[in-house]
């Protein structure tokens, strides 16, 4: 079992691998206020919504889909009160509804659009009622409906948004986390999650982090998330739930006359395959790479189980790893080792032969009266140019092994910080 896979899962919580790897994949783009396109991935959400089979795994992709369309309402609204604080609910509503009918979601294509359009006028709504069914749809689709009027907008999103609109923020990248946590707390208040909130607020936040640090390393978050999130924000970790982002994305919702299920997209998986092999040869870092994808997929569409899940991407068959630097050379070191015994072991051998040799011929001079060698001699060609070929050879063996056997053993001194990160890497990743 790979360790770093384990520790991840007691991180995000038994039986919810899979669990966070959705909501991550439901929270790829932060609230990213800066920027006039919402960028998350809304595509197969009319498939979904359109979906009469219920299956287990509608759960992790409405979790999926309902936070992109949180997410998409509350920087709407954010920027719509940004803009004047004055505007009253309906206007807020009509100028979120006429973003989102825009072509500032562009995942939201035109066909989805109209789609999603003809889903909500299916019952006889007037224009505002639609409005905010549509609202539903996106923070929703499969459950039930948050807002079913105005009033139920304003107290749960345009409240919440008015108070932080009040506060004076040092920098950007607090303005946009105070905002990535009111969607995560109206997040978690309408669906039963169990991994911790402050993973998900990582997860949703991450790329605040990124930008505020410009390295990649979340410098500030000791100041908002607790130690479970430090810990996940190790690369290795979070390298490995992005990865398993890719192999889920290759389950796909086709829509055929009415008719959707969950299948595989089988060249996906064949060039994410292709993909992870070479990274895995290149990257010299300590990475974990899904391998076996199409198996671990199948079994995950057969079982539609979380914890079967984690079973097949903690098992070491199914997930590459490259093994850490310091870990190389104990490898090295161990197979070196090994080489160097069968070459002593060969050389004691060759040198046991020949004393045993001389033994005999000893034994055969005094007590045998050289019977023993007589006949042996009589058996071998008469050739001196063999028998000097063949004295010239045991002459050089036995030469080399005694050279070897005398040899001093030069082993390299393992240096304490060596030492101390190939115990670590033994015991487990060190917790900060």
């Amino acid at each position: 079992m790979v360790k770093e896979v384990e520790e991840l899962i007691k991180i995000v919580g038994k039986g919810n691998l899979l669990e966070a790897a959705f909501i991550r994949l439901g929270s790829f783009q932060h609230a990213d206020l800066h920027h006039c396109m919402d960028c998350r991935n809304h595509i197969g959400l009319f498939e979904f919504i359109n979906k009469k089979e219920q299956e287990p795994l509608d759960k992790y992709f409405n979790l999926k889909f309902s936070l992109q369309g949180l997410f998409l309402i509350y920087v709407q609204a954010y920027r719509v009160l940004a803009e004047n604080a004055q505007f009253n609910t309906q206007e807020v509503i009509d100028k979120i509804y006429a973003a989102v009918e825009s072509k500032k979601i562009p995942t939201l294509c035109d066909t989805s659009k109209k789609l999603l359009r003809e889903i909500v006028d299916q019952v006889e709504l007037t224009e505002d009622q639609k409005k905010l069914k549509l609202f539903n749809i996106l923070a929703n689709p499969k459950g039930e409906a948050l807002f079913n009027n105005n009033d139920d907008f304003e107290k749960q999103v345009l409240n919440n948004i008015k108070k932080l609109l009040k506060i004076s923020y040092a920098n950007e990248f607090d303005k946009e986390f105070s905002l990535c946590k009111e969607v995560i707390n109206h997040y978690y208040s309408i669906h039963s999650i169990k991994i911790d909130k402050d993973i998900a607020l990582l997860f949703s936040s991450y790329g605040i982090f990124s930008t505020c640090t410009g390295n990649g390393d979340i410098l500030s978050l000791n100041q908002y998330i607790n130690e479970k999130a430090r810990v996940i924000n190790t690369p290795l970790y979070y390298s490995y739930i992005l990865q398993l982002i890719k192999v889920l994305r290759k389950i796909e919702l086709p829509y055929r006359n009415g008719f959707t299920k969950y299948t595989l997209n089988y060249r996906g998986i064949s060039e994410l395959n292709g993909t992870f092999t070479a990274a895995r040869e290149q990257d010299s870092q300590d990475s974990l790479y899904p391998k076996n994808i199409k198996r671990t997929l199948e079994q995950l569409l057969k079982n539609q189980n979380s914890d079967a899940f984690e079973q097949l991407v903690t098992n070491p068959e199914n997930t590459y790893y490259s093994v850490p630097q310091s870990e190389c050379r104990l490898n090295s070191s161990i197979s070196n080792k090994k080489n160097k015994n069968h070459k002593n072991t060969f050389c004691k051998l060759a040198l046991g032969m020949f004393i045993l040799s001389i033994g005999l011929y000893t034994a055969d001079y005094f007590f045998m009266e050289q019977k023993l060698f007589n006949s042996i001699t009589n058996i071998l060609p008469q050739n001196n140019l063999i028998n000097f070929i063949v004295a010239a050879v045991l002459t050089i063996v036995i030469v080399y092994a005694l050279f070897q056997l005398l040899k001093s053993p030069q082993e390299p001194p393992h240096s304490t910080i060596n030492d101390t990160t190939i115990n670590s890497f033994a015991n487990g990743p060190i917790q900060s």
